[in-house]
């Protein structure tokens, strides 16, 4: 699985919430969900900060217990990630697609 290079990496942490698709967000710090995981108990999107400190009680839908190694790879929304980072890129850049 292709991971986000280094700029990827500093245009996802520049842009605002404002800026972001609410469907890409993690449902935890509403930031982008990069490299995002799905909680098990609500299938909710989460980023892969939240997911390494993810308390015993999910701060979405509160079940319990939960835990980050119970996370799964959000492969497709991994992938629609990458390709708005993409677009954003080029945006950036002054490119339109």
């Amino acid at each position: 699985m292709a991971t986000l290079t280094p700029a990827q990496l500093e245009l996802a942490s520049s842009l605002t919430q404002d800026e972001l698709p609410t469907k890409l967000r993690c449902a935890i710090c509403s930031k982008l969900a990069v490299n995002a995981f799905r909680l098990p108990c609500c299938e909710t999107a989460i980023c892969e900060n939240c997911q390494a400190t993810l308390p015993s009680s999910c701060p979405v839908c509160e079940h319990t217990p939960v835990s980050g190694a119970d996370c799964t790879v959000y492969k497709s929304l991994r992938t629609t990630i990458r390709v708005f980072l993409k677009t954003e890129e080029k945006k950036t850049r002054g490119y339109t697609t």
